[in-house]
């Protein structure tokens, strides 16, 4: 079952170090929005107008904004079934290259997020793989899929509480 607090979580650590203030010039916030993805977003969803210092000093805004952009991607996963790809292997590239993992939820929102809503179709039928430089969708594919529970065939349940974790119903015990 997708958790949308956990990604978002997850995805603030990966972008910015959750710091809402966080910004690198071409990307803004705790979620590192581009501009154009702003606007697209203001426009589409009629949401309240934002400018680059209100953006960063409202975090309310951010979360507003983060929760409209999980909500078409999951319109975009849906009306193009990208869901079929779920289960399927995915292979970090560059900052994670020695990650793999079986695609899920999380790592397809992921890779929407850092390289497009057209990423991942065109990946799984050309292998065409951008990046940013440090990151490239395919890493953001694989970790992702791999650091959460996930959904879609070939996902595993991992719960680990206090050096135990469960998985798919065995128990391991860890220090």
């Amino acid at each position: 079952m997708f958790n949308k607090q956990e990604y978002k979580k997850l995805l603030g650590l990966m972008e910015s170090g959750n710091d809402y203030k966080a910004d690198n010039g071409m990307a803004i916030g705790k979620y590192q929005f581009t501009p154009a993805t702003l606007s697209m977003l203001e426009s589409y969803y009629n949401l309240p107008a934002w400018d680059r210092q209100t953006f960063l000093n409202s975090p309310g805004m951010q979360e507003t904004y983060i929760d409209y952009w999980i909500q078409y991607c999951e319109s975009i996963i849906q009306k193009q079934n990208l869901s079929k790809y779920y289960g399927r292997s995915v292979v970090g590239s560059i900052r994670y290259p020695n990650i793999k993992a079986a695609l899920n939820k999380y790592g397809m929102l992921a890779g929407m997020h850092l390289a497009g809503p057209g990423s991942i179709d065109r990946y799984f039928t050309t292998m065409y793989n951008p990046n940013d430089g440090l990151t490239s969708l395919t890493d953001y594919l694989a970790y992702f899929s791999n650091k959460t529970a996930g959904t879609g065939p070939g996902a595993i349940p991992i719960i680990a509480i206090l050096g135990v974790a469960i998985i798919g119903g065995i128990v391991l015990y860890y220090t």
